[in-house]
């Protein structure tokens, strides 16, 4: 019993994850796209000044205005 409700417990905190995550806007190359992770590599440009944004929907939407 204990071990089905510890796999229940991290069944839940792996579902939960994907809230936490921050989206940015970055350039790479002639377009634009949404990541979940802040880039490392200098080649690739965060629009927007760098703004971060809380979903993935948001950041898609934004896209359109950020990278005209």
């Amino acid at each position: 019993m204990k071990k089905l409700i510890l796999a229940a417990m991290a069944a839940g905190i792996f579902a939960a994850t994907p809230a936490f995550a921050d989206y940015y806007i970055v350039k790479d190359g002639p377009s634009c796209k949404v990541v979940s992770q802040k880039p490392t590599d200098t080649k690739i440009v965060v629009m927007g000044n760098g703004k971060v944004y809380k979903t993935e929907k948001e950041a898609e939407e934004q896209v359109k205005v950020v990278c005209k």
